[in-house]
């Protein structure tokens, strides 16, 4: 009997194969679920209007060197939901890895062109994979030196910017920020400005501000802010129930599949809910050590003075937590003791605050970034010194 039941389930699996693949020939959808982007209509694959746009601009940013958490992070900030929850940044590997999005479905070696519309390029899609084998053998691929990288926000609209590189046609690489809203959905009229520029200015504004008796402003700040922090809200305890709601879910999706029940969208939602776990947890250890910190205006001081003796690079990531770029000023919130600051978003849509003050964090004072501009239009022979331009200055608003 138990051999007849066999038989017959194989037999019925073939035919069931056979039928799909049929299906898959005709060009419709034939089982399983959709991947994130489309959607179908009597069995034909569509591309998502709100969704596809998504899916390309993922490519696009991990192919200009951004990381799948810091793509999620800034879809969470735009309010930008994966199936109805924020991104993760599993999401966003589980798209990278997808070939569908090219057009191209293989599946029991067999290859179908004709049932995804395509998103995006191949030639993209390729260059997306190149970078995740890289990785995952640890040979980075090489990366252009943006300081502000994952710091710089639109003033406009609130949104993260993103790191550009251009080659003109005598061979120079012009490297700028861009606001995302900007290049893809258009509802943002922000300009982008040029990496070194934007650079220099949030150099020499902290030196501006760190040294002489501008220093006194900011060590007086950090330390009421500090203190305000331990009399207010305990970080950790919030911490400590959201892990415990994590691992609640983790439990019962285990059990799940304990009974058998496994799905793609099983194992889809526990990754995300394990790499949300993880991000808790470093926290948490984070905010303990930082319950533990007793901090005196000497130490604030000391911090401070050393940081902005290092190179660069390491001076940005010890003082920087985020810069706002606006058309006519740059807002600088420090970061400071490793804590990043928490200030307040913009919750209207307005360009500019017509009085100049403070939209996010507390306003220490303004000071000026004068840098000097040169101009590389019509420099195609080689040697050719850029012309000086003029100096370009920027309102620098700090704030802790």
């Amino acid at each position: 009997m138990e051999g007849m039941n066999q038989y017959y389930s194989e037999e019925l699996s073939q035919k069931t194969r056979r039928g799909q693949r049929e299906t898959r020939l005709k060009g419709l959808h034939s089982a399983g679920k959709l991947n994130y982007g489309y959607y179908t209509k009597n069995k034909k694959v569509y591309i998502h209007e709100e969704e596809g746009p998504i899916v390309k601009e993922i490519f696009e940013r991990y192919a200009a060197g951004e990381r799948g958490n810091e793509i999620a992070i800034s879809f969470a900030e735009r309010g930008i939901l994966y199936r109805g929850k924020p991104f993760s940044a599993a999401n966003i590997y589980v798209i990278l890895h997808a070939e569908k999005y090219t057009g191209k479905y293989v599946l029991h070696g067999e290859v179908y062109d004709n049932i995804y519309p395509r998103i995006i390029e191949p030639e993209l899609f390729e260059r997306c994979k190149q970078r995740i084998d890289a990785n995952r053998y640890g040979n980075h691929v090489p990366d252009y030196s943006y300081l502000l990288r994952k710091r710089v926000y639109c003033g406009q609209c609130g949104t993260r910017m993103t790191s550009y590189s251009g080659t003109s046609k005598s061979g120079r690489v012009s490297k700028y920020y861009k606001c995302w809203n900007a290049i893809g959905k258009k509802n943002c009229t922000a300009k982008f400005i040029q990496k070194d520029l934007l650079d220099n200015i949030v150099l020499q504004a902290l030196q501006n501000t760190l040294t002489g008796t501008n220093l006194a402003l900011v060590v007086d700040e950090i330390y009421k802010q500090h203190n305000a922090k331990l009399l207010g809200e305990n970080p950790v305890k919030l911490l400590e129930k959201e892990l415990a709601q994590i691992n609640k879910a983790i439990n019962n999706i285990l059990k799940a599949i304990e009974q058998g029940i496994i799905t793609d969208t099983t194992k889809e939602r526990l990754q995300e809910l394990e790499t949300t776990r993880r991000e808790l947890q470093e926290k948490l250890i984070f905010e303990r050590m930082q319950e533990q910190v007793v901090l005196d205006k000497k130490t604030i001081a000391d911090y401070l003075k050393e940081a902005v003796k290092q190179e660069p690079e390491m001076m940005i990531d010890l003082l920087v937590d985020k810069v706002y770029v606006h058309e006519d000023r740059i807002e600088l919130i420090l970061n400071y003791t490793g804590t990043p600051p928490k200030p307040k978003r913009r919750i209207d849509d307005k360009p500019e605050n017509p009085e100049g003050e403070s939209l996010r964090g507390s306003l220490i004072f303004t000071t000026e970034a004068s840098i000097d501009v040169y101009s590389h239009k019509g420099n195609n022979k080689k040697g050719l010194e850029p012309r000086f331009k003029g100096v370009c200055k920027k309102s620098v608003l700090i704030e802790i």
